[in-house]
């Protein structure tokens, strides 16, 4: 019941984020850590970055004039759109696969989790918890992630 009250109230303000990433119940929070670096560090050194540089097509209203009876004329149109250059990295979807295919290895599989509400519990486990229905995820102070079985 409680991750569907913080889900739909996560839904209703549309500011909370679910933590998706990777879980391996009994893993040690630091070797999932580790685990985790490890395979980015191998995905990007078996699929290096492709980065391709794109320009969207560029198109222009056609231009009409209109005039009323009395002689006054009103021309639109003749705006251009298009013409934006932007980059994307063409390897990023295969890297992906191969990141998951490294966790997936190593015993870890993906999860949704939403995060903990309210402050973090003072006692964060050093292992990654069973999964229950009140299972959340914490922020770290180092910047990762950590799971509880929130009671609450």
């Amino acid at each position: 019941m409680r991750i569907g009250i913080v889900l739909t109230a996560c839904t209703l303000l549309g500011g909370c984020a679910a933590y998706d990433g990777y879980y391996r119940e009994g893993a040690p929070v630091a070797q999932l850590d580790a685990d985790l670096l490890e395979c980015r560090v191998s995905a990007v050194q078996r699929v290096p970055p492709n980065t391709q540089i794109r320009t969207t097509p560029i198109s222009r209203t056609p231009v009409v004039t209109r005039c009323n009876d009395d002689g006054t004329c009103v021309t639109t149109g003749g705006e251009v759109t298009g013409g934006n250059t932007y980059s994307y990295d063409a390897n990023a979807g295969l890297r992906t696969r191969v990141l998951n295919q490294c966790m997936a290895a190593r015993g870890y599989r993906r999860v949704e989790l939403p995060y903990c509400a309210g402050d973090a519990p003072p006692l964060v486990p050093a292992r990654l918890p069973a999964l229950t229905p009140a299972t959340c995820a914490v922020r770290t102070a180092g910047g990762g992630v950590a799971f509880v079985n929130d009671g609450g």
